[in-house]
């Protein structure tokens, strides 16, 4: 018997680079056997901290300290996941006073909490120097996140608050509307809102595609999916109250730190695959699985997002419980990872599409790029 294996040794197995020699210590020796899980244990879990790469740093210099990078986006968009950013630079002309009207008129704060904040700056004259000094000082004591100070610096602080959440920042945009990270006030949860822009409230097409996906995500419960806690309508938009995922999307991470390690992809992948398996038992299709629809958290739990493309069909028949909500030949899902007979007709589709579409992200995840990089969306397709 060969002796106990080396660190390095123990790294090589993790990423697939084994040996009979080693395969058989392995059997043999229990010792080894706990090391090697521990190592592939920590090789997944690299993939959920937050490195400075995948974080923007929008403080301003002369802020004392760094008040929460905005993230990238949560996988809702095509690829690349565009960047959640801030609204332009408040007017310099604007005046405490006016700001000051604009943070009461935001609901962000009761009148005598308010009145308490604004006796609190006042005690400090260099605080109410500027709304410009004012803004900082809320943010740096997180009063105000960045995203609402300048919000409420530039007027545009109406939707702030919708129903019994606050919005805290804007983490996303995609084509069905934006996402923003957002506290419950009551239960003080951190959530993920998924709002559709009032414009597109009065298309019968994006109102249906909205309901779909209250309707997948209702149907689901599963560690490794996203879960979704309320849907409502508040001002006029309609919004889905989801989990918020604490790290980076599979998209975004490969992109910026380079290709998975087999072991750490083989963990990923696997959670992934539980995760459409509770779905498709249910009747629900994806129809959009991608690496950008794809989070890590913190603790290295893989969720699944964005059911906006599901299919939902009756467990125990054929029958389709949602119309198709597509003009036809209008492909629906993202073509690098698309199966074939869904370009062809969508609707037909079964669970034998996110398969395939989970192949592909496999093969993103190992190789740092799509099966077919290069061509139209014709010749990735076929």
């Amino acid at each position: 018997m060969i002796p106990c294996l080396t660190e390095q040794q123990l790294r090589d197995l993790a990423a697939g680079k084994g040996s009979p020699e080693l395969d058989a210590h392995l059997v043999q020796c229990p010792v080894c056997t706990a090391r090697l899980e521990q190592v592939r244990g920590a090789v997944a879990q690299g993939l959920s901290t937050h490195h400075e790469a995948t974080k923007i740093d929008m403080a301003p210099q002369q802020t004392p300290r760094t008040i929460g990078g905005l993230e990238r986006t949560l996988g809702s968009a095509e690829e690349p996941p565009p960047l959640a950013s801030l609204p332009p630079p408040a007017p310099a002309e604007i005046s405490v006073e006016r700001f000051l009207i604009n943070l009461s008129e935001s609901g962000l704060f009761l009148p005598a909490e308010l009145e308490a904040l604004r006796a609190q700056a006042a005690s400090v004259p260099a605080r109410m120097a500027s709304a410009a000094d004012l803004q900082a000082w809320l943010v740096v004591e997180q009063k105000l996140t960045r995203y609402q100070a300048d919000l409420v610096a530039r007027g545009q602080h109406g939707g702030l608050v919708l129903g019994n959440y606050v919005i805290l920042d804007k983490i996303g945009q995609g084509g069905m509307g934006a996402v923003f990270k957002a506290r419950h006030r009551r239960m003080n949860r951190v959530v993920a809102l998924k709002v559709l822009p009032a414009a597109m409230s009065s298309i019968p097409e994006a109102i249906t595609r909205f309901q779909r996906e209250v309707e997948a995500v209702a149907r689901l419960s599963h560690p490794n999916i996203a879960a979704a806690y309320d849907a409502d309508e508040a001002a006029g938009l309609h919004f889905l109250v989801m989990e918020h995922v604490d790290g980076p999307n599979l998209a975004s991470y490969v992109r910026d730190k380079g290709a998975l390690p087999i072991a750490a992809a083989v963990r990923l992948l696997a959670q992934a695959a539980r995760g459409l398996a509770a779905a498709h038992a249910v009747g629900v299709v994806h129809r959009d699985i991608k690496p950008s629809n794809l989070m890590v958290n913190r603790q290295g739990k893989l969720k699944i997002l964005d059911m906006g493309l599901a299919q939902m069909r009756d467990s125990g028949s054929d029958v389709d419980l949602t119309s198709d909500v597509t003009q036809t030949g209008r492909v629906m899902g993202t073509v690098d990872y698309m199966a074939p007979e869904q370009a062809r007709d969508a609707k037909s589709v079964d669970y034998r599409a996110d398969i395939y579409s989970l192949g592909c992200t496999a093969y993103y995840l190992l190789a740092g790029n799509t099966p077919a990089p290069a061509g139209s969306a014709a010749e990735k397709l076929l």
